[in-house]
């Protein structure tokens, strides 16, 4: 399992997004998800946006989600858990997050088929082996 995040679609728009890979073998079960922005808990994207680029509630924005924790993937699928595009409503909140991303650290936790569990944190990490998934994370979620 690999986590990313990017400033530019495959097809050349601009938009901020981040994501987990499945870059193994067999298919994973993704665990609980912990996102931090400068070493602070966020629990979900709106939380994270308004902690980083000034977003509010009350204003219009266009953001994509999808649920992480609990989703099994094949090998090679990804799933984008935020997505943030650049249309007029989310200005200036594109180019915040753009220049924030290095700031963001995402760890999470998954297993195989064969309950076999790692853990892995941050861009190009190594996983490490655990006995299980930890029950104690402050879960990171789509809402």
């Amino acid at each position: 399992m690999a986590f990313s995040s990017s400033n530019y679609s495959d097809t050349g728009e601009r938009r901020i997004a981040f994501a987990f890979t499945n870059n193994g073998l067999g298919p994973a079960l993704l665990g609980p998800v912990e996102v931090r922005y400068d070493r602070r808990i966020v629990r979900s994207p709106q939380e994270l946006l308004a902690a980083c680029c000034g977003f509010d509630n009350n204003r219009s924005a266009q953001l994509r989600t999808r649920p992480i924790a609990n989703v099994a993937l094949r090998p090679g699928q990804a799933v984008e858990f935020l997505s943030l595009p650049d249309v007029p409503a989310n200005v200036p909140m594109v180019d915040e997050l753009d220049a924030v991303r290095p700031r963001i650290h995402v760890r999470a936790c998954y297993c195989s088929i064969f309950s076999e569990c790692w853990t892995v944190a941050g861009e190009q990490a190594k996983p490490m082996a655990v006995a299980a998934c930890p029950t104690n994370w402050l879960s990171y979620s789509e809402r």
